[in-house]
């Protein structure tokens, strides 16, 4: 019988990085000695154009490492726009996307490896038919060093891997992969999110993406009665009914955390509405 020959599809890694975090240099380490990964694409985001990532962060004159400035101001960040400009910069078959506080575990290393070689069309592993263009891996996040099971993120998956020219993002914030011209599968792994190092640093990235996303609402009375209303019920719906409560105390800092990002939100609403109407 005749061997097949095995082929391996290109892959860009593409990592966004808009603050400088510990974590940063172990997710590039982790990703670029794969056997899968043909180059790894650098997006820095940060205001200062001068902090040049692969000078800062990586080990210097790597051949697969490539860097690329998007410089943003934080108040006008468009997420979706960044992905896909970042996606139009690479020339390779494939495309994942990692954050700079993300991490693949080896279970996920391996099957996206395995997906890409012989049968990476996905003709193999879909089950309704078609081939794969795309493909999510589930994401936990981690807090105090701990998984969160349970709660509003404890069932989370996020398409990451696509073909080039399949897929897209939509939304400023809070982004929504958008996949066209074939199927997504999901593939064994997860995403290590280790995005909340303290209560602090949650409290403070959900103020700033509840001011991005209060940008794009509108006030009215039913945003008002949300504002009363939504939020205390938030942290109920996440601590009892999502089973938040199971995640310990872990679990209860996240319900109110979030609880009070939906608060925040509507209030910010309120403020720029406000701010905008009166000036």
């Amino acid at each position: 019988m005749e061997n097949k020959k095995e082929i391996m599809h290109t892959l860009t890694v593409i990592i966004l990085c808009h603050e400088d975090t510990p974590l940063f240099r172990k997710v590039v380490d982790s990703v670029v000695n794969q056997s899968w990964v043909t180059e790894v694409h650098l997006i820095d985001t940060h205001d200062d154009t001068n902090n040049d990532l692969e000078t800062r962060f990586v080990k210097p004159k790597h051949a697969k490492i490539k860097s690329f400035e998007v410089p943003t101001k934080w108040e006008n960040f468009d997420f979706a726009q960044v992905r896909n400009q970042a996606i139009a910069q690479i020339e390779t078959t494939w495309f994942l996307f990692l954050d700079s506080d993300e991490l693949l575990d080896e279970v996920a290393q391996e099957s996206i490896g395995q997906f890409l070689s012989e049968d990476g069309d996905g003709s193999k592993n879909d089950h309704v038919g078609g081939a794969a263009v795309a493909a999510q891996l589930q994401r936990t996040d981690y807090f105090h060093n701990k998984p969160l099971r349970y709660g509003e993120t404890g069932n989370c998956f996020k398409i990451r891997l696509s073909k080039k020219h399949h897929l897209q993002f939509v939304r400023p914030i809070h982004e929504t992969a958008v996949v066209s011209g074939g199927n997504t599968i999901t593939l064994a792994g997860t995403i290590k999110h280790y995005s909340h190092p303290s209560t602090k640093a949650f409290i403070d990235s959900v103020t700033r993406y509840a001011y991005l996303e209060a940008k794009l609402r509108t006030w009215n009375w039913v945003t008002c009665l949300n504002l009363i209303f939504l939020p205390p019920l938030k942290v109920l719906y996440i601590f009892f009914v999502q089973f938040g409560f199971l995640d310990g105390y872990r679990g209860l800092i996240y319900a109110y955390v979030m609880g009070l990002h939906s608060l925040f939100v509507r209030v910010f609403t309120y403020e720029i509405h406000t701010h905008h109407n009166h000036s």
